[in-house]
This record gives structure tokens, C-alpha cells and sequence, in this order.
């Protein structure tokens, strides 16, 4: 029987009726056994991810423009690479090639550590410079939610 409402994830995007769930992830936890005080390793279910949920160490691809996701063609501008960190709002980055801080930031952001950079479609160096672009959900002056920032 379907929901009558359909499943949000996270970030608020609405799930189609056709998206399963996260499939959860198992990993071993050490406990100790109430009866005979044995260490014993038992089977525990990680909480599920949810597929758009960004963490540290993704690829990603971060656009610049949230009504323009073109890869392609003189209308591209995107970045590509690794998040090194997630920047929590009033705090600053450290810069671990320059040894520069950023000063804070009035939201959570991403660190990218670009390995592609395209600006009118065109690729430009960028491999090594680091993007900050705001955490997926921030709401925007406007009353949306950003969501430029999307795992590859």
C-alpha cells in the first residue's frame, strides 16, 4: 500500500514513490556480554545515508548558479573535487598549502579541494584551490534552499 505522503530526505527533497530507501550499512561493535562479562563482537546496523547527504571525502560537483546545471557548452560553470571539510557557520579555515585563514562564515560550508574548474564552459586551472560554497538546505534571501552541491 503506498504512503499517502511522499518520503523527505534531509535536505528536504521530496523522494519519487519509485526511490527506495538508504540501504543500510552493517559494521561490528565491541560489547560486553551482562551474563559472563565476555567481550564479544556484535553485529550493528549503521544509520542509513541518505543519497543526497554530503560528508567529507565525497566528489562532488558544485554549480554556480542554481537555475543553470549545464556540463557542457558556453553556459557551464561548475567545480569539481573532493570536500576536505565542512566548515560550520562563525568558524574559519585554515588553508593547509597557504597556511591562510578564511575568516568566518555567516553559514555551514563546504571545503572543495577543486580538481576542475569550468567557467563559461571553459576549463580553467583550478586543481588545488579550494571553493566554499553553502551547505546544502541553507536558505537562500530569497526563501528557497540551496542546493547546488551534488555527490558524483
Amino acid at each position: 500500500m503506498r504512503n499517502k505522503k511522499p518520503k523527505t530526505d534531509c535536505q528536504g527533497d521530496v523522494w519519487g514513490w519509485t526511490a527506495p530507501p538508504p540501504t543500510p550499512t552493517y559494521e561490528y561493535k565491541l560489547a560486553t556480554c551482562t551474563g559472563c562479562r565476555a567481550t564479544v563482537k556484535v553485529l550493528q546496523a549503521a544509520p542509513p545515508r541518505c543519497p543526497k547527504c554530503i560528508e567529507v571525502g565525497d566528489y562532488v560537483r558544485s554549480f554556480d548558479f542554481p537555475y543553470q546545471r549545464d556540463i557542457d557548452g558556453p553556459r557551464a560553470c561548475y567545480v569539481e573535487g573532493a570536500v576536505s571539510a565542512i566548515v560550520k557557520a562563525g568558524e574559519s579555515f585554515v588553508c593547509p598549502l597557504s597556511g591562510t585563514a578564511t575568516s568566518g562564515f555567516n553559514s555551514d560550508r563546504y571545503v572543495i579541494c577543486a580538481t576542475l574548474a569550468v567557467f563559461g564552459g571553459q576549463a580553467r586551472p583550478g586543481e588545488g584551490r579550494y571553493y566554499f560554497p553553502p551547505v546544502n538546505g541553507t536558505p537562500t534571501l530569497f526563501g528557497n534552499l540551496t542546493n547546488h552541491v551534488e555527490r558524483i
